[in-house]
């Protein structure tokens, strides 16, 4: 009777202790899910956040070539002038009777050519030194976002390693509560 009331009480203190120590890994097991689950919902909102900026820079990048081809479509403008005024002036060497007309409306179209020249060439001096800038702003920020995205990827990775070691430890506790278990089993054997 002795015996038996000392391996029921032996029995009892091992299930207690089993039960205590599965129920604490248990609640670590979960509590670290939770962070992870956590995690994984900060990192998908930082990868939208991402999304998000790549498609503003995107939008910006079609801004700036749509501006490279007004620019290019200005030059070309400018090219037709040239091209008017050139043969006005050789329709003036040509027809004598008309020169002073002919010359004044050269010399009109010219100055206007030259202010266009003049203005297109402070606009696009202007733009490319925007172009210039935006890039580089924008090259920045693509730097910027992808070391984030990095640092991010990287805690979770370090979040999956922690749940792994998490898991092989209650694996651990699992084995020792079965090994217990046996052990009750043979004593009361």
């Amino acid at each position: 009777m002795i015996l038996k009331d000392k391996v029921d009480k032996v029995r009892r203190e091992s299930n207690q202790e089993l039960q205590d120590t599965l129920k604490e890994t248990r609640q670590k097991h979960e509590r670290q899910t939770k962070i992870l689950s956590d995690n994984n919902t900060a990192l998908q909102s930082e990868i939208e956040r991402v999304s998000a900026e790549m498609e503003r820079l995107n939008q910006h990048n079609r801004t700036l070539e749509e501006e490279v081809r007004e620019a290019k479509e200005r030059k070309e403008s400018i090219k037709q002038w040239e091209a008017q005024v050139a043969e006005i002036i050789q329709w003036v060497s040509d027809e004598k009777d008309a020169r002073g007309y002919l010359q004044a409306l050269a010399g009109k179209m010219t100055d206007e050519m030259d202010n266009l020249k003049s203005a297109s060439a402070r606009t696009n001096t202007m733009d490319k030194w925007q172009t210039q800038r935006r890039q580089k702003v924008d090259r920045q920020a693509i730097l910027e976002l992808q070391s984030n995205l990095q640092s991010e990827i990287q805690a979770k990775q370090n979040i999956s390693e922690q749940l792994t070691r998490a898991t092989e430890s209650s694996i651990v506790s699992e084995k020792r509560l079965q090994d217990a278990l046996s052990r009750i089993a043979e004593l009361e054997m």
